[in-house]
């Protein structure tokens, strides 16, 4: 029995040097270029590139990393004000813990 194993490394190199296809939803479809692969016109790599330095373009992580910033920035403001509302309260119960011991001493004493 013949066992057949393979294993790909390196570039992968079309030896015809282009090839294209249509591909929904690539209007402009894929292109193999020796070892590029082209979408829409666009190198592969290329967008790679943009999207990880996050360049303002149509494969872009700057708007959302901008949009996450901001909501950073909101969510830390609330973490204050639910902190100030956490203590004031605690001093509200410790108030009305206060008061209720007046209340009792004074219907101890009425009676």
């Amino acid at each position: 029995m013949t066992k057949f194993s393979s294993e790909l490394s390196g570039s992968l190199i079309f030896n015809s040097g282009s090839n294209s296809t249509t591909l929904e939803p690539f209007s402009g479809g894929l292109n193999i270029s020796g070892s590029e692969l082209y979408i829409n016109q666009t190198p592969l790599s290329e967008r790679i590139t943009n999207v990880e330095s996050g360049f303002v373009g149509s494969a872009s992580l700057g708007p959302l990393n901008l949009a996450t910033g901001s909501l950073n920035t909101y969510t830390a403001s609330n973490n204050l004000r639910v902190g100030a509302i956490e203590s004031q309260s605690a001093a509200l119960a410790t108030t009305t813990g206060s008061l209720q011991g007046i209340t009792q001493a004074l219907v101890d004493v009425t009676g």
